[in-house]
């Protein structure tokens, strides 16, 4: 769950420094468009093999965005998780792109 693939962003970044451009990183996570699951390759696999806390209201039914539950973006696993994913995507970068 700790081995993540770097071979697209390290693509990224090696586009920008043939071509001369800055690389703008958008980190949106377990939210990419408002839906928690069922986003393919959108929704991450750390979260998708996770087992977070689903939004809850008071009577026990789930919020739904289409037919989607959402996840609860104040889950402290949740975002120690994800603060853990974006530290290890920007050590990463800091070490392959040193200019």
């Amino acid at each position: 769950m700790n081995v993540f693939k770097w071979t697209d962003i390290d693509l990224c970044i090696d586009w920008c420094a043939k071509y001369g451009l800055r690389l703008e990183i958008l980190w949106f996570g377990s939210d990419s468009d408002g839906t928690s699951v069922g986003q393919g390759a959108r929704l991450p696999s750390y979260v998708a093999n996770g087992s977070y806390q689903w939004v809850v209201y008071q009577n026990g039914s789930k919020p739904m965005s289409g037919n989607l539950a959402l996840l609860d973006k104040t889950d402290p696993r949740l975002l120690a998780r994800e603060t853990y994913v974006l530290g290890q995507l920007m050590s990463h970068i800091a070490a392959y792109d040193t200019t």
